[in-house]
């Protein structure tokens, strides 16, 4: 351990790599070397000389009472805020020089004295610019070179990346869900205020729902306004089975539809799904489904608004849409496996096995068939397909291409997810082409990382 320098500004050092990899070891705040040099990067070997442009006088006897970088504790702040332990909310700020202990808890310390860390971190307090970097840097930076290759793969319909920290992988569900939906919260409001026809529509399950509550939560005092002006209508894709539903009653996609309208400044009531099966009988053949539609989910008032009042309808809601939360996974049972047990006899709908073998899974309820599949097999998926009363692979892949059109225009689908669903996600981004932003948890974005030659 070299003595640490006693440095003024203006004052030219001459420093080897051996001493400058020390300093980047230790926490000298508000040191800055000129020409093009830092502390994250070495010099070539043997002395370099620098001119200090900032410095303060500093020795082994004070380096442990370092006093408060406001800059460096909002950025740790911000780091911990998302969930991280303080050391690792260090390494996240800090890659690359990461502070020790003491340091680490000194500025964590100031940032809850200044009520700029509380449960969640308080936005207002950052310069703009700087909390905009910061976001970059911990939510985008990580994801580049995956989203470079997915969005090769997809001809450029997904546009980007981003990943936010949903917990311990062993952690509670539930919590990693809430968690992952108050971190991302913020950047899926901007997604929701690129809505240019002002029809916003949501999925359905836990993964949604978290993320809407989140969203709701940050609008109060704050709702979302359109640059338009216009009011906001937001619709649900798809029913609501009957029976085996009461504790899932919150997460219907009608449900979160009504609880995500109260995000936005103006709104129009969002239609209600409630009460309509999300699938037909198998009892109902498959050149009667149509007629059966027509005659009675058509005639209902929620359905018609959202599906069409006629097959041929241009009103509809879902053909206005613009944007898209939805979540994928692997056949969500209450609307394959259970759907309708009150209602409707288990032995008239699809089995789990059957709809494995057919699918890889499933967005918004939509199944996803399986690339190699033989004639008689894609004919068995294509009846189950027929039977399904909600939105389409169709309507995902109309708002794909529009939001992949224009640039800076409607976000268009965004697809939520975490966890072990790198199979399933990947194929919704570079098979379907349906995925315009991608917003992930380490987990899965690590998933996607190493099934990638990037």
């Amino acid at each position: 351990m070299w003595p640490l320098l006693e440095i003024e500004v203006g004052q030219v050092v001459v420093l080897n790599a051996v001493q400058v990899n020390e300093l980047c070891r230790t926490p000298l705040l508000g040191l800055e070397l000129t020409p093009d040099s830092s502390l994250s990067a070495l010099p070539p070997l043997g002395p370099t000389r620098f001119l200090v442009a900032k410095a303060r006088p500093m020795s082994n006897s004070n380096a442990q009472n370092e006093p408060v970088s406001p800059v460096k504790a909002r950025r740790l702040a911000y780091c911990h805020s998302q969930g991280w332990e303080q050391q690792e909310a260090a390494a996240k700020a800090f890659p690359r020089n990461t502070p020790d202990k003491g340091y680490v808890s000194r500025q964590i310390a100031w940032a809850k004295e200044q009520e700029i860390l509380r449960t969640v971190i308080d936005p207002n307090q950052f310069p703009t610019e700087e909390l905009r970097r910061i976001r970059e840097s911990i939510h985008h930076a990580p994801c580049l070179r995956v989203e470079r290759a997915l969005s090769a793969q997809s001809n450029g319909t997904l546009q980007s990346v981003w990943v936010f920290h949903s917990g311990d992988r062993t952690a509670d569900p539930g919590k990693r869900l809430a968690r992952f939906g108050a971190n991302s919260a913020w950047y899926i409001r901007e997604l929701l205020r690129s809505t240019e026809s002002g029809v916003v529509a949501t999925a359905f399950g836990a993964t949604i729902g978290a993320i809407c509550r989140a969203v709701v939560r940050q609008a109060i005092g704050d709702p979302i306004r359109l640059t338009t002006g216009k009011k906001v209508t937001v619709i649900p894709v798809m029913g609501d089975p009957l029976g085996k539903l009461d504790e899932q009653r919150s997460t219907t996609s009608t449900a979160i539809a009504k609880l995500l309208s109260q995000a936005f400044a103006d709104i129009n009531p969002p239609p209600s799904l409630d009460g309509v099966l999300p699938v037909l009988p198998r009892s109902i053949p498959d050149d009667q489904v149509d007629l059966f539609r027509d005659r009675l989910y058509r005639q209902l008032e929620g359905y018609a608004a959202v599906f069409g009042a006629k097959r041929t309808s241009s009103d509809a809601l879902i053909l206005k849409t613009d944007v898209i939360l939805s979540s994928a996974g692997f056949f969500h049972s209450p609307y394959w496996e259970d759907f309708g047990n009150d209602a409707v006899s288990p032995d008239a709908l699809a089995k789990k096995a059957e709809i494995q073998e057919l699918a890889d899974g499933d967005i918004a309820g939509v199944l996803v068939r399986k690339a190699a599949l033989s004639d008689a097999q894609v004919e068995r998926f294509d009846s189950l397909m027929r039977h399904w009363m909600g939105v389409r692979m169709s309507d995902f892949e109309r708002v794909a291409e529009r939001a992949a059109a224009a640039a800076g225009g409607p976000a268009g689908c965004v697809l939520c997810c975490i966890g072990k669903k790198a199979k399933i996600v990947k194929h919704l981004i570079t098979v379907e082409k349906i995925v315009n932003h991608l917003i992930c948890d380490e987990e899965l974005l690590g998933g996607l990382s190493g099934d990638l030659e990037v």
